[in-house]
């Protein structure tokens, strides 16, 4: 989880950053650890709950999230079943957090576009899903 988190805060802060300078910055905030009481805490669990025919590879940990900062990680994101690198998939959830804190639910697409603009198209919405 360190060396993923590392290699998301050095793609941000490369120039020109892949997301709004705004939005990266309140992403970088989030994973700093200790940065007052608003870092995000990666919680492992071996599996998630998800649809037939498809692997949840992370979620941000329940209703709750926006006050906990808790992101749940999967052994399919670890092992890169997932098609989207950790990194990515760290991005996605965390600007959920992002939006969560500010502005409501972030949509998938939202997430999902963001990640794949920084990490490739294989971190695109998956087809089946849609965006809310």
């Amino acid at each position: 989880m360190s060396i993923a988190i590392g290699q998301l805060q050095a793609k941000l802060k490369s120039t020109p950053c892949c997301i709004d300078p705004k939005l990266r910055d309140r992403v970088l905030s989030l994973l700093q650890p200790g940065n007052y009481g608003s870092g995000v805490t990666f919680v492992y669990k071996a599996t998630l709950p998800s649809s037939p025919g498809y692997v949840t590879c992370a979620e941000v940990s329940g209703r709750w999230a926006f006050i906990t900062n808790t992101v749940e990680i999967s052994e399919a994101a670890l092992n890169g079943q997932c098609g989207c690198p950790l990194p990515g998939t760290i991005l996605h959830e965390t600007i959920h957090l992002t939006w969560t804190n500010y502005f409501g639910p972030a949509p998938e697409g939202g997430a999902y576009g963001a990640a794949s603009a920084c990490f490739g198209g294989n971190c695109s919405m998956p087809s089946g899903l849609r965006a809310p």
